[in-house]
C-alpha cells in the first residue's frame, strides 16, 4: 500500500471511530423508470428483505443526509441507514425493531421498540437512549410511530382482549407516561396529532365500524371524551388516515361501492380538526389508491395503488387536482403487509421513499425517487 493511500484509510478509520458511525458498501441502482422516465433509486440490493417505514412516517433526516429503512438481515428485522450521497449502507442499532418505527420530526433521531422498551437512536452519531419500559409481558403492545411536531409526545397502546385497550401518551425528553384512555376494543392505528398534544384520533375494528357506522374516534386527551370523527356508510367507507403537518386537518382515502358491493371508486379526502370542512381533493375509478400523505405545505399528496404488479405511484397537486404519475413501483406482493407500496415524503419535499418487490415476487427492496 502507498504512503498516500495508508494516510487516506487511517484518517478514515479514525473519523469512523470518533463518530461511531458504522461503515458500510453502496447497494444503490440508479435507473430510469421504464414509463415516466423519471429516476429512481434502489437503496437496497441485498438477499434479505428490506422496506421503508410505515406510509404516515417518516424515513429521512431533516437535511436529507440520511434516510432509514429496515432490514431482515443480521439475524432479525433491523433498522439500517443509507447515506443519501454516496448510497453507503450501515446499521443503525444490534437491536431488533419490533414493530413500526420512525424519524422523529426533530429529524435526527430514529424511534423503536425492542422488548417492550422504546428506544431513539440518532442517525448520525448512533448515540442510543431507552425513554420508556412497559409491563406486563403478556399484553400486547403497539407504538404508534407518531409524534407532535417538538418531538416531546408520542402515543403507545397496550391491548387485552379481557380489559380492552389502554392508550398511553408518553412525554419522550420526561420518560414518563400517562394514560390518556381506555375503550373495552381493540383500537387501531392511533395518531397524535402534531400540533394539538391533546388530539389524537384510532381506529376501530370492524364489527364496531359496522355498527357504529364510523371509521375512527377523536379523543380530547385532557378530558378523556372520544367524538366520532370519519363517518362510514353503506357505500362510502374510508381507510388509512394522516395528519397534516400543521395538525389542522386529517387526510384519509373514501372508498365507494356499488350496490353489488364492488369498489367503484377511491376520492382522497381531509377533514379539518374539528371534524367538519370536508373536502374532496381527488377521486380515481381506475386505481384503487390506498395509503398516502402530504407534503408538509400541503400542496401535493403522494398515493400508492393496492393492486398487485399495477400500482403506479401518483402525486397529486392539492390545489388544482391534477395528478401525475411518478413511477411505477409494480410491487408483486400488495397482498403482504411487508409488500405493500406505502409512500412517505421528505420533511423537505425533495424525496418520496417507498418499499417494491417488483419483478421478484419474493423479496422487497427500499426505494427512493426525487421529486422536482
Amino acid at each position: 500500500m502507498k504512503y498516500q493511500e495508508f494516510i487516506q484509510v487511517f484518517l478514515l478509520l479514525i473519523i469512523g471511530g470518533v463518530s461511531g458511525c458504522r461503515s458500510g458498501e453502496s447497494e444503490r441502482v440508479i435507473y430510469n423508470d421504464p414509463v415516466t422516465g423519471n429516476e429512481v433509486w434502489q437503496i437496497t440490493n441485498h438477499p434479505s428483505g428490506s422496506s421503508m417505514p410505515y406510509f404516515d412516517c417518516q424515513a429521512f433526516t431533516a437535511d436529507d443526509t440520511w434516510v432509514v429503512f429496515s432490514s431482515n438481515r443480521d439475524d432479525g428485522v433491523k433498522i439500517f441507514r443509507s447515506n443519501m450521497a454516496t448510497g453507503e449502507v450501515s446499521k443503525l442499532s444490534d437491536m431488533r425493531s419490533e414493530g413500526g418505527y420512525t424519524m422523529m420530526p426533530d429529524g435526527k433521531r430514529v424511534a423503536f421498540m425492542n422488548s417492550r422498551t422504546l428506544y431513539t437512536v440518532d442517525v448520525a452519531t448512533l448515540e442510543t437512549e431507552s425513554i420508556i419500559t412497559f409491563e406486563p409481558a403478556e399484553d400486547r403492545i403497539s407504538f404508534s410511530c407518531s409524534f407532535t411536531a417538538d418531538s416531546k409526545y408520542t402515543l403507545v397502546t397496550i391491548y387485552n382482549p379481557e380489559t380492552g385497550t389502554r392508550i398511553f401518551r408518553v412525554d419522550v425528553p420526561e420518560k414518563k407516561a400517562e394514560l390518556v384512555f381506555v375503550t373495552p376494543f381493540s383500537a387501531g392505528h392511533p395518531l397524535i396529532n402534531p400540533r394539538y398534544p391533546n388530539l389524537m384520533t384510532f381506529c376501530v375494528p370492524s364489527e364496531v365500524i359496522r355498527e357504529k357506522k364510523l371509521r375512527n374516534y377523536i379523543v380530547d386527551m385532557n378530558t378523556g371524551i372520544a367524538k366520532p370523527f370519519i363517518p362510514w356508510s353503506v357505500n362510502y367507507g374510508a381507510t388509512h388516515e394522516s395528519w397534516s403537518a400543521d395538525g389542522e386537518r386529517q387526510y384519509f382515502f373514501r372508498k365507494k361501492w356499488d350496490e353489488k358491493g364492488r369498489l367503484s371508486g377511491v376520492t382522497v379526502c381531509s377533514l379539518d380538526k374539528d371534524g367538519l370542512n370536508l373536502k374532496e381533493h381527488y377521486t380515481s375509478a381506475e386505481y384503487k389508491l390506498g395509503h398516502g400523505v402530504a407534503d408538509r405545505e400541503q400542496k401535493w399528496f403522494i398515493s400508492d395503488v393496492q393492486k398487485p404488479d399495477i400500482n403506479p405511484l401518483i402525486k397529486i397537486d392539492l390545489v388544482t387536482g391534477e395528478a401525475e404519475i411518478l413511477c411505477w413501483p409494480n410491487s408483486s406482493q400488495i397482498p403482504s403487509e411487508f409488500g405493500h407500496v406505502h409512500p412517505l415524503i421528505s420533511a423537505s419535499g425533495k424525496y418520496v421513499a417507498f418499499t417494491s418487490a417488483g419483478d421478484s415476487r419474493e423479496i422487497t427492496q427500499a426505494f427512493v425517487i426525487p421529486v422536482k
